[in-house]
């Protein structure tokens, strides 16, 4: 049985990829600083490899010139994604740090451990997840479409890091921020996640290229992937004097993606086939 020119052209992306990263890991260990280096050529190889994808993909002559103008609109929300995921896994560093050092973790005198924390996304979600179902059922063809559905999760996130940055600026100095503060973070987070990720993988399916159904998919999480990348140069800004510009600044810039692709929805709409 012959092998397809499309499953060699995996193959060698595959074999590329692999090359890149044993070629990273010496360069990486041959440094004074390794860890950095590494950090750095990962946070490279992450940007990299979905970019590299991408082109790949919409420059295929398998894809057809509606699929193809299908993976421009596309962009904008896996730039969401990304934004979006930026924030979201900081729930294992920064915001985790804060928790520590920098949030008062007592109630009616019960001290739990800051870790605790980290659950409330996941406990959001579990809640809300046939919520939100059952609302997107409810208005039928009245619900909003796909790029706004992601737009909103992007604002969510983004506030839940505004939340904290105004605790943080109505801290007195030297005091320790209330609990509450990082509560209501965690559930934005959440429902910020709940929505972003069933809408956007829900537009994945729909608007992947036919002959790259899966490939699409792996795009989707190869992005989340980037976000982690990204994040891994963000966080070393992270302290906790700082923390009221640490988190306003990136909740900003989320929050006005996230409207901005709001905005551009009808436009958006247009250009999207077979996507409600």
């Amino acid at each position: 049985m012959r092998t397809s020119t499309m499953d060699v052209t995996v193959w060698r992306l595959v074999g590329l990829v692999a090359a890149a990263v044993v070629v990273s890991l010496i360069f990486a260990f041959s440094q004074d600083d390794a860890l950095s280096a590494l950090v750095n050529i990962i946070t490279a190889l992450t940007i990299i490899v979905p970019a590299v994808f991408f082109i790949w993909m919409y420059r295929s002559p398998k894809v057809t010139p509606t699929e193809r103008a299908n993976l421009l609109p596309y962009l904008l929300l896996l730039g969401a994604l990304v934004l979006y995921n930026l924030l979201y896994f900081q729930s294992g560093n920064t915001l985790n740090l804060l928790a520590l050092n920098g949030v008062d973790n007592e109630i009616f005198g019960f001290n739990y451990p800051s870790t605790w924390y980290i659950s409330l996304a996941a406990i959001v979600e579990i809640i809300m997840g046939p919520v939100l179902a059952w609302l997107w059922i409810k208005l039928g063809s009245r619900q909003p479409h796909v790029a706004a559905k992601v737009g909103l999760g992007a604002v969510l996130g983004g506030i839940g890091f505004l939340v904290v940055a105004l605790g943080a600026s109505l801290t007195p100095g030297g005091a320790l921020m209330s609990g509450a503060w990082l509560v209501i973070c965690y559930v934005f987070l959440g429902l910020g996640d709940l929505t972003l990720q069933t809408s956007g993988m829900s537009a994945t399916t729909k608007l992947a290229p036919r002959a790259f159904a899966s490939q699409t998919m792996a795009l989707w999480f190869a992005a989340m992937a980037l976000a982690q990348g990204i994040q891994a140069q963000v966080v070393k800004f992270y302290e906790l004097e700082s923390s009221v510009f640490y988190f306003g600044i990136q909740g900003l810039v989320v929050v006005a993606y996230g409207l901005l692709l709001m905005a551009l929805t009808p436009y958006l709409k247009k250009r999207m086939t077979s996507v409600a």
